[in-house]
């Protein structure tokens, strides 16, 4: 998950393999602390950005057959 972290750079989206399927919760709660980031450095709430589409989260559907 350390990986999400490299979406800081805005030339770079995300790709994460999970070996287990994550909830919709769990997406939404990264895509919101990524979004802090420029929060973190300006102390203004309003600079929070949507990071869901700069990274996926997949599951395999084979993955029970490895």
């Amino acid at each position: 998950m350390a990986r999400l972290c490299d979406i800081q750079d805005p030339s770079m989206d995300v790709i994460y393999v999970c070996p287990v399927k994550q909830s919709v919760e769990v997406q939404q709660y990264y895509s919101r602390l990524l979004g802090l980031h420029k929060v973190v450095d300006s102390g203004l709430l309003e600079d929070a950005a949507d990071m869901q589409d700069r990274f996926k989260i997949l599951t395999p559907k084979a993955m029970d057959s490895f």
